[in-house]
């Protein structure tokens, strides 16, 4: 029964993320995983970043950048790979932290925007579209991920041919 919980209280956060972010114009694909009881998003075709939300900070699910954790109380840094020489940084925000986790995506996606310049973004998303993710890349994400709907005008806005 508390899984049941947990996991609608997952759904709610998704849904009320993807609403914020929509509202910004990022593209969203979502991934609700039921038996592992987690969500994942990836933003702009993964270009932007990822984001997990979970139950707990001890699951196991793909890296990601950025994870919303339901039973934590504050924001932990930990890092993927700690011992290379430029390890991946892994950001876990508690729920009372939603609208700063929600502004640190959409940073990450203007700062990103900034380095590759708009015509490098785009042709980036291009790649990942053109290598068409539903069925040659052998990724359970996009297998199993859908677009959300109120996203298609957004990939008409970036000209991306799908």
């Amino acid at each position: 029964m508390n899984n049941e919980i947990k996991q609608s209280k997952i759904q709610i956060l998704a849904n009320n993320i993807c609403d914020k972010l929509i509202s910004r114009g990022i593209i969203i694909h979502r991934f609700d995983n039921i038996n592992k009881e987690t969500t994942i998003m990836k933003f702009d075709y993964g270009v932007a970043c990822m984001l997990t939300i979970k139950n707990t900070i001890e699951q196991k699910s793909a890296y990601t950048r950025f994870n919303l954790v339901l039973d934590i109380n504050e924001y932990k840094r930990d890092y993927y790979n700690p011992n290379a020489k430029s390890p991946s940084i892994i950001d876990c925000y508690p729920i009372a932290e939603l609208d700063l986790l929600i502004e640190d995506i959409i940073d990450m996606r203007q700062d990103k925007l900034q380095v590759m310049s708009k015509d490098n973004y785009m042709r980036r998303m291009q790649e990942v579209i053109s290598f068409d993710v539903k069925t040659s890349r052998p990724n359970y994400f996009w297998k199993n991920a859908y677009l959300i709907d109120s996203c298609s005008e957004f990939i008409h806005d970036w000209n991306l041919n799908i």
